[in-house]
């Protein structure tokens, strides 16, 4: 019988396999399968431990990606799995030990299902915890929000081509084409996903949410990509950062000759005199 949801991982460090492992092992719903490669450019001795562990835990599946061509990495994770939704886990990151159970309740109400995430402190404990918001096809174009902790049918991610070798973020690209096709997915509040802390942040510097993965130009590529396919005129789409952090992205939208233009004028619920209306003329509505 298929495990109900395959994680997959590229991992570079042997460090990362025995935390990652034990937060799966922790899991309250056991239903889970890993399928773990290697990245060619990984420290040495990786591609052993990976093939090692597979050998050695029934629910692990492990490939030494030495020969492995860079792009074709996440696709050949992928095909070591033979869950009924895939999930991408990121090197480092940990789980929740209720984060398959979680999954399981969104995909019980809806076809996809994405968590809340946070990032690990110097104790160990969450901190930065990133409180998303449901569902806005928007705001998966200017930001990853979606991302992790998600999970996706693999039927339906083999039906819009699965991982292609040509992107250069695969899984933000994957899961825009899935939410192409599928219905709105569920939110299941809660961090079910911890984050190490990078190396590369300054010593004393804080990761902040949001939390996001993949160089700014292949972020800003896949979204284009997307953008095209479903019919939005663009003329750029441009990585913003606040304060030195990567937050997202801009779509820079093209409009039309004559685009509708919708004007909201918040007014606390009183009434309000609006000036300017053709011919001098002045127009009050009660809004209370």
């Amino acid at each position: 019988m298929s495990p109900f949801v395959s994680f997959l991982s590229v991992l570079r460090s042997p460090a990362a396999l025995v935390p990652m492992l034990a937060s799966l092992d922790a899991q309250d719903d056991v239903d889970w399968q890993w399928c773990v490669v290697a990245a060619p450019d990984a420290e040495p001795g990786t591609g052993a431990a990976v093939v090692g562990l597979a050998a050695a835990h029934d629910r692990v599946r492990g490939l030494d990606g030495a020969a492995v061509a860079a792009a074709d990495v996440p696709a050949a994770a992928a095909e070591l799995a033979s869950g009924a939704h895939l999930s991408w886990l990121p090197e480092s990151a940990t789980l929740d030990p209720g984060a398959v159970a979680a999954l399981r309740r969104g995909l019980a109400r809806a076809e996809w299902v994405y968590t809340d995430e946070s990032v690990r402190g110097e104790a160990g404990n969450p901190t930065g915890v990133w409180l998303k918001p449901d569902w806005s096809p928007e705001l998966l174009r200017s930001q990853p929000y979606a991302l992790y902790l998600a999970a996706v049918p693999a039927a339906v991610a083999a039906a819009v081509g699965g991982f292609r070798r040509s992107s250069p973020a695969p899984w933000y690209d994957l899961v825009l084409r899935v939410s192409e096709v599928a219905g709105a997915p569920a939110h299941v509040p809660g961090p079910y996903l911890v984050r190490a802390t990078p190396s590369s942040l300054p010593a004393g510097g804080r990761l902040r949410p949001p939390y996001v993965d993949d160089p700014a130009a292949a972020r800003c590529a896949v979204v284009a990509e997307h953008c095209a396919r479903v019919g939005i005129a663009v003329d750029e789409v441009s990585p913003v950062e606040v304060g030195g952090q990567a937050v997202g992205q801009r779509v820079h939208r093209r409009p039309g000759r004559r685009p509708r233009v919708s004007v909201v004028i918040p007014t606390r619920g009183g009434s309000s005199l609006t000036h300017g209306f053709p011919g001098g003329t002045s127009r009050s509505w009660s809004t209370g």
